[in-house]
């Protein structure tokens, strides 16, 4: 069976978050999604004007740790189903996830 075909009878089956906004907390680190062993991909958006540091791991998210997601920017994740959380140094952000 293709990926695609998969995909699609999952979207159909499973509960699908077409949109989570997940507000970060100013100069810690914060979950942001838990680990999910049915999760296939997720989509991370960073809509906003300051730096967010990503870390495949509940905890441990920190300055100039992990990976960079800039400014006005989105990372796409295939077949990962671990934790990941978030750090940014500025007030007011929020993140947009997806995942399926």
């Amino acid at each position: 069976m293709a990926r695609s075909t998969i995909v699609q009878e999952y979207q159909q089956t499973t509960a699908f978050q077409p949109g989570a906004s997940i507000p970060l907390t100013q100069n810690a680190s914060t979950l942001v999604v838990s680990a999910n062993t049915a999760r296939f991909q997720i989509w991370i958006s960073n809509p906003s004007s300051s730096i967010v540091y990503l870390q495949l791991a509940a905890t441990g998210a920190g300055s100039g740790k992990g990976i960079m997601l800039s400014a006005n920017s989105q990372i796409y994740f295939n077949t990962y189903i671990g934790a990941i959380s978030a750090f940014t140094a500025g007030s007011g952000v929020a993140l947009a996830i997806a995942e399926i």
